[in-house]
């Protein structure tokens, strides 16, 4: 059987420093997310159009709460375009934006930022940000989300109960590498993980450095995994078989920007071409993987049993290698 991987891209606008800086700067909408290059898009355009090359669907969890803010249509314009393609739209909220509902906010901000971890949050105000989401999405014209993702990868056991209460079957907001929950229940590396009626499905992580006293993970994010080790950590779980790997990244990935406006962008090339490569790598493997969205597995995912929670890993040499790269990369833009 084939090893069961999700391409997932959170897709969402930035703050861009006007929590710090309320008076000299504002949020930053659609650039942050197009990151124009000229008549370029670097960001989410480069994304799909890889995908697609390589016969492949994504996985787009769209902020929602950014409306609060910029209104629906900006990235009511950009999630549709996103389905129109044929990539699987679903549901990822920051609560930060919330703050934008206080005529004050810009007085406030300043040395005391807004919360942006679902898991501070009062359980009513999760069950606000999940009925707004979901608004959001009807008035976009968009079919209602199967999947939900809490911004910063950042909630608790609290969560689970509302996302069956408004019928959302999945979640996927654990990601070890990069934010550890305090609940052991959630302390998952990957694999699927039945919480009531909803399933998590989290960000694949594994033990990076393992020393007496330390420990830590990584996630599997384009940017942050090197090419043989993204290579290495794939073909490791194929042959454990516990599925779906799930890969993150996010369009602000694949450019370099000088200021938080987003005006002045160049490539990031290393990021380019680690997602170009693990895109030729799934498709060119598709014997050993099947590249799938949650919303054409969420029944299936649904009925099936839970599994263990797996533990991946890559090899000394790969890490290494990722390490060169970083440096490499770091040379050439710096040049």
């Amino acid at each position: 059987m084939r090893l069961q991987v999700a391409l997932t891209i959170d897709v969402e606008f930035t703050i861009g420093g006007a929590f710090a800086d309320p008076h000299g700067k504002r949020p930053v909408g659609a650039q942050s997310v197009e990151c124009r290059i000229g008549d370029e898009g670097a960001g989410l355009d480069f994304i799909m159009d890889t995908l697609e090359q390589h016969g492949l669907r994504g996985v787009f969890f769209v902020e929602v709460l950014n409306t609060l803010y910029f209104g629906d249509a900006p990235m009511g314009g950009i999630a549709r375009r996103i389905h129109a393609r044929g990539h699987d739209v679903e549901f990822h909220a920051h609560p930060c934006w919330t703050a934008f509902t206080d005529s004050e906010w810009a007085q406030r901000a300043p040395g005391n930022p807004p919360c942006d971890s679902l898991a501070e949050l009062e359980t009513a105000e999760i069950a606000r940000v999940l009925e707004a989401g979901l608004g959001v999405f009807s008035r976009w014209g968009l079919p209602a989300p199967c999947a939900f993702r809490a911004g910063n990868l950042q909630s608790d056991l609290r969560i689970y109960p509302l996302l069956e209460r408004y019928g959302i079957a999945l979640a996927s907001n654990v990601g070890l590498g990069t934010s550890h929950p305090q609940e052991a229940p959630l302390q998952l590396a990957g694999g699927r993980h039945r919480f009531g009626g909803t399933l998590e499905i989290p960000v694949s992580s594994y033990v990076d450095v393992r020393l007496p006293g330390v420990r830590r993970w990584k996630t599997f994010t384009v940017i942050g995994t090197g090419v043989a080790e993204a290579r290495q950590w794939l073909d490791n779980a194929a042959r454990l078989g516990v599925g779906p790997v799930v890969i993150l990244t996010h369009p602000s990935e694949f450019v370099h920007s000088s200021s938080d406006d987003y005006l002045h962008l160049s490539r990031n090339e290393l990021s380019r071409r680690r997602f170009e490569s693990l895109c030729a790598y799934l498709a060119a493997n598709a014997q050993d993987f099947e590249v799938v969205t949650f919303a054409d597995s969420a029944k299936a995912w649904s009925a099936a049993q839970a599994t263990h929670n797996p533990q991946w890993h890559a090899s000394m040499w790969s890490r290494v290698l990722r390490v060169v790269e970083n440096r490499a990369g770091s040379r050439r833009h710096a040049a």
